[in-house]
């Protein structure tokens, strides 16, 4: 029952930071103009780089609020690493501060290609963005130990609050107030520091008072969680280069404005893998207490159903997105330039991923035993491949260029690499997950986007564009949906 109350408010939780951003960031760019929308995109590139200096501490944290819930004194062990993970959090931010205000004016002077916006004030803009992030980065790791405990609800509480003031507040600022893009990012960071405050208390707080300690470095405790800390750290950090090598490349090969159409598309695309994020979110703490308790054969079931309801709505989200891509940007902005240069780039990267949301749901398996070297050895293999591609691609054939190369990877991924893991941990398993499980999730969807295209291409009017790309995408996804048993069979009650 707590995992369907998690993930019910996991995806409320989502949807609406989604639809807040569906609604709000077209006005950004009309009332900021596109070149300082490409500062805005550049504020979530640096936020995905900060993942870098993680060392995969927050999901780790995660893990071990989870144990602690089931282990006998759990959370005495649990308060100290939480302080200590802190510590190191604190210095991470404070030497990444200084970073950000030290080299400001060389990013804003030699990096960027700035066409109208004064340099100075771009200089400004990207020390508040370099702050802003590492006060975000603090804030993932208070976070990340509320999800293990499974107060998962109140996580999403916050997430909508503080989502209505980033958005909401930052349009009323820019469209009524001042359309200046430096008072913007100082907002950002006033809005940063609440969401700081407001998860570190509420964390410490669910700690019981009598298993709390000193506050100090725990150097035994954090020992004990580096081999895992330091997998995911190791896979999170290749992680962060595959996914943005191409964003940190382009966003000196595009001009500013054409980087903010590109980090339009990154948020689309992006958005697949945040439909997937909630359920996983959900999952991750039972599958982890399940490998605990030795209960494998419901760890297999709830890993095999997670997988079909995460493909259901992934995969019907990409064909959706890619199917339909320019004509979904025009609908979604009203720039039609935006949309053209968009049309193709964003058809590659949402198929790549979707495949993506899919492919590395193998990653909770292996997360759920504590065992990473197939994960470490996996991403190694990937990123070994796949950067240099991108980085190739991105050089010489541009925005296209590198999402093609996204898909093709991300194909050769998740056809060689998934039956591999899979079958270390239980033979034969892939099969059934793979023909069984996902084949018919898959299909259906791709059939209903694909027969329902001539409706869109005949519609010109945002409107009617809106209502068919809704409709469309909502039986995409029922289709999907009846296709898993678990989901039939509960129907059929309700039903009968």
């Amino acid at each position: 029952m707590t995992i369907t109350k998690n993930a019910i408010a996991n995806y409320v939780g989502k949807f609406y930071v989604i639809f807040i951003g569906i609604v709000i960031l077209p006005l950004y760019m009309s009332y900021l103009g596109d070149e300082a929308y490409g500062l805005v995109g550049l504020f979530t590139v640096v936020q995905s780089w900060m993942q870098l200096l993680n060392m995969g501490l927050s999901p780790t944290l995660g893990r071990e609020a989870a144990k602690a819930k089931v282990l006998q004194s759990g959370f005495n062990k649990f308060y100290k690493i939480l302080v200590s993970y802190e510590l190191i959090f604190l210095v991470i931010t404070l030497v990444v501060s200084l970073a950000g205000i030290s080299l400001y004016d060389w990013l804003a002077t030699s990096w960027l290609n700035i066409e109208k916006i004064n340099t100075d004030v771009v200089g400004t803009c990207i020390a508040l963005i370099f702050i802003s992030a590492v006060v975000r980065f603090q804030t993932s790791l208070y976070r990340s130990g509320i999800m293990g405990l499974e107060h998962q609800i109140y996580v999403n509480k916050v997430d909508v609050f503080v989502v209505s003031l980033r958005f909401i507040g930052g349009l009323f600022l820019v469209a009524i107030i001042t359309s200046d893009i430096i008072y913007f990012f100082v907002y950002q960071l006033v809005i940063a520091c609440v969401e700081l405050v407001v998860f570190r208390t509420k964390l410490f707080c669910l700690v019981p008072t009598k298993e709390k300690s000193n506050y100090k470095f725990y150097r035994a405790n954090v020992s004990s969680t580096l081999p895992f800390a330091m997998g995911v750290a190791y896979t999170a950090s290749i992680w962060v280069l595959v996914t943005q090598v191409d964003k940190a490349i382009l966003s000196s090969v595009l001009t500013l404005s054409e980087f903010g159409y590109y980090t339009l598309v990154a948020l689309i695309v992006g958005g697949i893998l945040q439909l997937s994020q909630p359920l996983a979110e959900a999952l991750r703490p039972r599958l982890t207490a399940l490998a605990e308790q030795g209960a494998e054969e419901e760890l297999y079931r709830l890993y095999l159903f997670g997988t079909q309801l995460v493909a259901a709505i992934t995969l019907s989200a990409s064909f959706v997105i890619a199917f339909n891509s320019k004509a979904l940007v025009f609908m979604w902005t009203g720039n039609e330039t935006a949309a053209s240069w968009a049309e193709e780039v964003l058809f590659w990267f949402a198929l790549g991923n979707g495949l993506l949301a899919v492919g590395t749901f193998q990653y909770y398996l292996q997360f759920a035993y504590g065992k990473l070297k197939l994960h470490v050895l996996g991403a190694t293999i990937s990123a070994s491949i796949q950067i240099p591609i991108i980085a190739f691609a991105a050089i010489d054939y541009g925005a296209v260029g590198a999402a093609k190369a996204w898909f093709g990877v991300r194909l050769l991924f998740f056809l060689c690499w998934t039956p591999i893991v899979h079958a270390k941990f239980r033979q034969g398993f892939h099969k059934v997950w793979l023909l069984k499980g996902l084949l018919l999730v898959a299909v259906l969807p791709l059939l209903v986007v694909l027969f329902s295209r001539p409706l869109l291409a005949s519609s010109i009017v945002r409107i009617d564009q809106l209502v068919l790309i809704t409709a469309i995408s909502f039986v995409s996804l029922s289709f999907s949906l009846v296709a898993i048993p678990k989901v039939r069979n509960r129907l059929k009650g309700w039903l009968f």
